[in-house]
């Protein structure tokens, strides 16, 4: 019979019968009921009659009256029945209610506060848990906490904190047979599975457990069936025992009731012969003790101190013996969860933290912590001294230039020497040739710029000399011709050289440095030089090292020049108007600099300087949204007699370290440590090559996945150069080759942005520096990412995603015409700038018609979002038009600081143009 809340509460008086009460801890039921005067809780129209529900804690159950909503006590405002049976399960110091939903058992809600917590779980009819929640105590805080489960069609409910235990058992079913047996010598109950065996005559089976004691019985209710009960033990031993009688039971006596036992239940003489069905129950002893779990780390030592790429062992372990442990978790540095016995090398140095979990079933937990250090430089140290064959060539060194001149996939080497020059060519494998050639003559060479001038898809040479004619060589499938005219063959005390696209008319120019002479600004029309004179970069004094990089982020390069006797230079380039000296501190130090390099340190997405000084410590400038900080620290204030500097990510990590030359003291190699700072992870090699360097550039030269290094050095004495092969295991890694269609041939210039493991990356190609230069093939490190996503924004104006499909590689990437900047039709007519750029708050877009048309601008951010839209659709006659861009996006927000482009579409003609904003 089905009880109806709403039938009870309009007739309370009956026709409804209360069963008597027992002691034994279950309860079948439809609804419940309790009454204040602290007697045990009866069952209203149970299925299974006598069946009532108490508490072993001697309170007094709470007073619900189903017709009204209120309670004895004010649980912290009144709850209103909604038409359900419910009631409070609990003692008068803790409360908690129970909606039986719709007049069933099978949803259940309940609002506790209890001591040690309370846990409510639902079971289906063959005994699995298929629902559960827990609370912990929370008695102290005046605040109810909410349990809910919900079950099948036929579904059981078991509440129970650690030491009461309550069934509310609510099955849709007839003819269900269940025991009554009162639990042998008990005063807990230990839990409930069921087991409908679906079977001729057997049609439950209920098992009882108590944990009371160390004897406990399994009995079985069954209807004219042979069958056998096995219980297994958790130490291993088996208990086994035919039954006929009725009703059948196995009894076990004296045995530790710890553990997790299997019983199993075979009917005989059913349909299907002797068919098993089996159930495990977990079995603890009563009231637990309250001592938390005790952890035990047995590696990492407290204290310990690893190496770098030092494989760490964690190794841990939890005892409770009382209530069993539920969960043990160990975490490194909040951030990666371990299980026991799990390795993990570090790739930065510094203090870091092994925390472990544990909580029991209980709810009790302990926290153990344990730290450990990695030092500033691995154990066994990354580089070995590969000098083999050419590669140790012992002429005066000076310049390294890696380049792939002859399109096989290798790295190849130019060294320029004061003497004979060299170029070595990569037959893999560590095989260098030194081919019979002598580019840029016998005097004193300082650098060898690779550049493909002509765009046909080599690499040719431009090699500075100090004192007699630079020298421009054509690559012809590996031939090199002297093609040296007009100011290419300038003859002044020349330093340093450096290609770049700096007008974006797609194909490179060049700047070259000299000692008391006039630097030279070059411009490339066609492959036909033009010495720029006039122009603020093309300045007379004693300039050495120079570097092209994007510092504004507004999508042409500008230019960065070290000074002798006198503060460097920056020069920001105003596409159309010639270069400005923004040169102002920090990054007009005066140390007579030397090297110098651009590189995203931090991956803000900006990119920073370092500057080698001879005289004085090296500097460190941080770029911050296109304005610089003085970074140096301990650490990157390097006080050696310096000469050069490079990025590369030679951990594969990441972030960008950093490598420089020192002429009288060690050769520095500096870690990225993530955080800002640098480690000098000097080593092995590295720290006891000779101290005359001058030249270094990083490259994968054997193909493997992570930068080698090559360092020249400048004696008379005949000291050969070094090279450094990098031997790291771990990190992975992508590489990038640029094909330029629109833009220069090898893509310098272009911006790469590659995001992997939640960091983003930039890359700019522009690979010569003083006494150095880079492949144009762009390293990424990826540390443990697997997936990454890359953008390439080209100099034509060009934003490209690309899609990277697997890492460990080797990624060419085609520049396509989707986005490409189309040139106008009628240049001299239509046209397009803003003013200011870079800008804050907003700048002017000022464009010319050539003819009436229809008129659309429109605001890009880096990633191609449409930002904002000026002009949409609208007339525009002949002749000039200015738009404010105020820096508010279409939905009225702020636009972030970062480069932006707008677009013109004007009839069939359309450009695009770059520009920053600076907050």
């Amino acid at each position: 019979m089905r009880v109806r809340a709403q039938d009870y509460a309009e007739n309370p008086a009956g026709p409804w019968s209360v069963v008597n009460t027992f002691t034994v801890a279950e309860v079948a039921s439809v609804a419940a009921m309790d009454f204040e005067d602290g007697t045990d809780g009866a069952v209203i129209s149970s299925t299974i009659p006598g069946m009532f529900f108490t508490t072993t804690q001697g309170y007094d159950w709470l007073y619900g009256d189903v017709r009204t909503g209120n309670y004895n006590v004010d649980p912290y405002g009144q709850y209103v029945c909604n038409g359900d049976f419910f009631a409070w399960l609990g003692p008068n110091q803790g409360m908690g209610r129970i909606d039986f939903t719709g007049a069933t058992a099978r949803s259940i809600s309940l609002l506790t506060s209890t001591y040690t917590g309370l846990y409510l779980e639902a079971y289906d009819a063959q005994g699995s848990l298929i629902d559960q929640d827990y609370t912990p105590g929370n008695l102290g805080s005046y605040q109810l906490s909410p349990l809910s489960v919900s079950g099948d069609e036929i579904a059981y409910m078991l509440i129970h904190d650690s030491g009461n235990y309550w069934l509310i058992d609510d099955l849709q079913v007839e003819d269900l047979l269940r025991t009554t047996e009162q639990m042998m010598g008990s005063s807990y109950a230990m839990g409930t599975e069921a087991l409908d065996l679906i079977s001729q005559g057997l049609t439950a089976v209920y098992s009882f457990m108590n944990n009371g004691s160390s004897s406990f019985q399994v009995i079985l209710n069954w209807a004219g069936s042979e069958f056998r009960i096995t219980a297994y033990m958790p130490n291993g031993e088996v208990h086994d025992q035919w039954q006929s009688d009725q009703p059948p039971l196995i009894s076990i006596i004296d045995q530790p009731m710890n553990g997790e036992w299997t019983f199993e239940i075979t009917a005989i003489d059913v349909p299907i012969d002797d068919y098993p069905f089996a159930f495990v129950l977990g079995v603890t002893e009563p009231d637990p003790d309250t001592t938390p779990p005790l952890i035990t780390v047995l590696s990492p030592a407290q204290g310990a101190t690893f190496g770098l790429h030092e494989e760490v062992e964690f190794t841990f372990d939890a005892q409770d013996p009382e209530s069993g442990i539920m969960d043990l978790v160990g975490i490194v540095d909040l951030t990666t969860d371990l299980a026991s016995g799990q390795t993990m090398a570090f790739d930065a140095p510094g203090q870091h933290e092994l925390r472990i979990t544990a909580v029991n079933y209980i709810g009790l937990s302990t926290v153990e912590t344990v730290t450990f250090d990695v030092a500033g430089q691995s154990t066994s140290c990354l580089w070995t001294n590969a000098t083999t064959g050419p590669l140790g060539d012992t002429v005066d060194g000076h310049g390294v230039s890696w380049g792939d001149f002859d399109g096989d996939g290798d790295e190849d080497l130019f060294l320029a020497n004061n003497g004979a020059n060299r170029l070595l060519r990569n037959d893999g494998g560590g095989n260098y040739v030194k081919l019979d050639m002598v580019l840029g003559g016998y005097g004193d060479s300082r650098a060898g710029c690779w550049g493909d001038y002509d765009d046909d898809g080599d690499l040719d040479l431009y090699v500075v000399n100090y004192g007699d004619a630079n020298v421009l060589y054509r690559n012809d499938d590996g031939a090199f011709t002297d093609v040296t005219d007009g100011p290419l063959g300038d003859a002044d005390q020349n330093t340093s050289g450096a290609w770049a696209d700096w007008d974006l008319d797609g194909d490179i120019d060049l700047y070259v440095t000299g000692d008391d002479c006039r630097s030279k600004l070059l411009r490339s029309d066609g492959g036909v030089f033009v010495d720029v004179v006039g122009d603020p970069a093309s300045f007379l004094g004693w300039s050495r090292g120079c570097a092209w990089g994007d510092y504004d982020n507004d999508g042409d390069p500008d230019l960065y020049v070290t000074v002798k006797d006198g503060p460097n230079k920056l020069f920001r380039n105003d596409l159309g108007a010639g270069f400005a000296d923004v040169s102002a501190p920090p990054v007009d130090d005066p140390g007579s600099g030397k090297g110098c390099a651009w590189g995203d340190y931090d991956n803000n997405g900006w990119l920073d300087l370092y500057v080698v000084n001879k005289d004085g410590a090296n500097k460190l400038f941080h770029n911050d949204v296109g304005v610089f900080g003085d970074a140096t620290d301990a650490v990157t204030g390097d006080e050696g007699d310096g000469r050069t500097c490079v990025w590369g990510d030679y951990d594969n990590d990441g972030w960008l370290d950093l490598f420089l030359t020192n002429v009288d003291g060690n050769n520095r190699l500096f870690q990225n440590l993530h955080d800002g700072g640098f480690a000098d992870t000097t080593c092995g090699d590295l720290a006891t090559a000779e101290l005359t360097a001058w030249g270094a550039a990083f490259a994968d030269d054997d193909r493997d996945g992570d930068l080698d290094l090559y360092v020249s050095n400048h004696t008379w004495q005949g000291v050969p150069n070094r090279m450094f092969r990098n031997g790291l295991y771990g990190g992975n890694w992508l590489k990038v080759d640029l094909v330029g269609t629109a833009s220069n041939r090898y893509g310098l210039g272009a911006r790469l942005e590659l995001t992997a493991g939640g960091e983003t990356q930039v890359r700019q190609i522009a690979p010569a520096g003083y006494l150095v230069q880079a492949p144009t093939t762009c390293h990424f490190g990826l540390g443990d990412a697997f997936e990454a996503a890359l953008t390439v924004i080209w100099p034509s104006g060009t934003v490209q995603e690309v899609p990277v499909t697997s890492v460990n590689t080797r990624l060419e990437v085609v520049e396509t015409t989707a986005t490409a900047v189309e040139t106008p039709q009628n240049a001299l007519a239509f046209r397009i700038s803003n003013h200011p750029n870079p800008f804050n708050p907003s700048t002017t877009i000022s464009f010319t018609l050539p003819e009436a048309v229809d008129v659309r601008l429109q605001i890009f951010d880096a990633s191609g979002r449409l930002v904002k839209t000026l002009v949409d659709g609208e007339v525009r006659g002949i002749g000039d038009h200015h738009v404010i861009w105020n820096g508010r996006t279409d939905a009225d927000g702020s636009a972030a600081s970062g480069m932006y482009f707008y677009r013109i579409v004007a009839g069939d003609l359309q450009a695009t143009q770059r520009m920053t904003l600076v907050k």
